[in-house]
């Protein structure tokens, strides 16, 4: 099913439990064009005919990371919308979801609702919410650190490896001229082997 769900660029899917599908339709206002029963869950698709597909964002944490990243989504040239958030600080959730046009959920209901989600929690949490979102097939941008310990580290990436989800830790370190700088010196042939 969701093979079927990611064939086709026209296709937008989202699972959740059966007795929550009317509520989802009526807190994000998205119209359910077919809805199947694979178990507990209804698989829901709406076909968007010559339009691109939006992104559905949603956020595992709603501080001043995760407002850093609503910027970037804003000026990229991807078509997104940030559709929930989860928080264990409910004023912090309702504050960011008012201002961004979303619904504070649950940490399990989150995955349901969205195609791509960014962990901005507290690191003690990213491999527990990384599990959540690649085990519910959601792209995956977490924040740095991933862990605590490379032996987490390591199951996190085993784990949207084995997912086959879109995932990224979001090291922008990389970017600063010190880090470039280090880079060109160890890509130089020059330094051999490194």
């Amino acid at each position: 099913m969701q093979d079927e769900i990611a064939a086709g660029s026209r296709l937008l899917g989202w699972a959740v439990r059966t007795d929550d599908l009317a509520t989802v339709s009526d807190r994000l206002g998205l119209p359910v064009v077919d809805g199947r029963r694979v178990g507990r869950w209804t698989v829901s698709l709406r076909v968007r005919e010559g339009e691109p597909v939006t992104v559905r964002v949603g956020f595992y944490g709603a501080g001043f990371v995760s407002r850093i990243h609503v910027s970037a989504l804003a000026a990229s040239r991807v078509d997104n919308q940030i559709v929930a958030v989860h928080d264990p600080d409910e004023g912090r959730a309702a504050s960011f979801a008012a201002e961004h046009g979303a619904v504070v959920v649950g940490e399990d209901e989150l995955p349901g609702l969205i195609d791509a989600v960014y962990v901005t929690a507290w690191t003690a949490a990213h491999a527990r919410l990384v599990d959540k979102a690649a085990a519910a097939g959601v792209a995956v941008f977490c924040e740095k650190p991933l862990a605590f310990d490379a032996a987490t580290a390591e199951r996190m990436a085993a784990t949207v490896a084995r997912a086959g989800v879109v995932n990224q830790v979001g090291l922008v370190l990389r970017f600063l001229p010190s880090f470039r700088w280090v880079r060109q010196l160890v890509s130089d042939e020059r330094a051999g082997r490194v």
